[in-house]
């Protein structure tokens, strides 16, 4: 690295997480920034090459406490899509990519009762070649599994718990036994505890693994 580039957003956004795609396939990456003091999530468009760069706020709701986003194709279109938490009320939000590097509608998606979602991950997890949305809910010690269905629509959450008070704050979906299914791993709140959620097709179970501190 050889030089810092600061690039202006917005005052108290208190920003929380960033994602860099390339949205409308110009071949620059555009930058997804997720906004927790502004209560939005902010594009910012050729911001590398300066002079045509722009900023596009979305959301801006009162109260939502935007923390964490995932990108992903969630309408199986070819295109880009974005879903973000809406801190305050435990649910997401689907804005739908239009190819362009703007995003033409918007979507909730229930991620269940107080969930407070922290982070989110997208993969297909029942190999039905559709996205479906893993969240890390801090509010019901749990981890949730909202399955898509590519017509942008979503199943209703199934969730894990995770044990009382585990309040996990992330999320990691791998093949962790190496039996070509995805599993799902989360990490509880001031413990040395990991949660993996190991996946047999539809049926799932628990399992804790205790992580040893290095330093102990």
């Amino acid at each position: 690295f050889t030089t810092l580039t600061t690039y202006e957003g917005i005052s108290k956004s208190r920003l929380f997480s960033i994602a860099i795609v390339d949205f409308n396939k110009d071949n620059q990456s555009d930058i997804v920034v997720a906004n927790y003091g502004t209560n939005n999530v902010l594009v910012m468009s050729r911001y590398f090459n300066e002079p045509s760069a722009k900023q596009t706020n979305y959301l801006n709701r009162s109260h939502t406490g935007v923390t964490c986003t995932v990108i992903a194709d969630f309408n199986n279109d070819n295109y880009l899509d974005i879903v973000a938490n809406v801190l305050s009320k435990g649910d997401l939000l689907l804005l739908v990519g239009d190819g362009n590097g703007t995003f033409v509608g918007k979507k909730e998606i229930s991620a269940g009762y107080e969930s407070f979602v922290q982070q989110l991950r997208a993969k297909d997890l029942n190999n039905d070649n559709r996205m479906d949305i893993v969240t890390a809910n801090r509010g019901s010690d749990s981890v949730g599994v909202i399955l898509g269905d590519a017509d942008e629509n979503f199943a209703m959450v199934v969730t894990y718990p995770t044990g009382i008070g585990s309040s996990p704050y992330c999320v990691a979906i791998e093949d962790v036994n190496n039996d070509n299914k995805l599993d799902i791993i989360s990490a509880k709140k001031n413990t040395y505890t990991i949660c993996a959620v190991i996946s047999d097709n539809y049926i799932r179970s628990i399992i804790i693994v205790q992580i040893t501190n290095s330093d102990k």
